[in-house]
């Protein structure tokens, strides 16, 4: 739960960095058919698939260490 508040944290420190939010800008420009807008979501998804996968990766000893089975649903903090 901690690394969920960290990550909220980060995102809004971000945001507000940025000038806004990078999700919100994406998704207006999209709608208006820019390029860029679709390469940004683009980069996002992908940039967020390959955090999950290192994330998950990561992970998983763990859970086999504390004998979780995978995919079982529960996560170690």
């Amino acid at each position: 739960m901690r690394r969920y508040l960290l990550g909220a944290v980060l995102m809004g420190f971000g945001a507000m960095l940025a000038g806004g939010c990078a999700v919100g800008a994406g998704v207006t420009g999209a709608s208006v058919f820019a390029l860029t807008a679709w390469l940004v979501l683009g980069g996002m998804w992908l940039g967020a698939g390959l955090t999950d996968l290192l994330v998950d990766r990561a992970g998983a000893p763990r859970q086999a260490a504390d004998g979780i089975p995978p995919h079982s649903g529960r996560r170690v903090a």
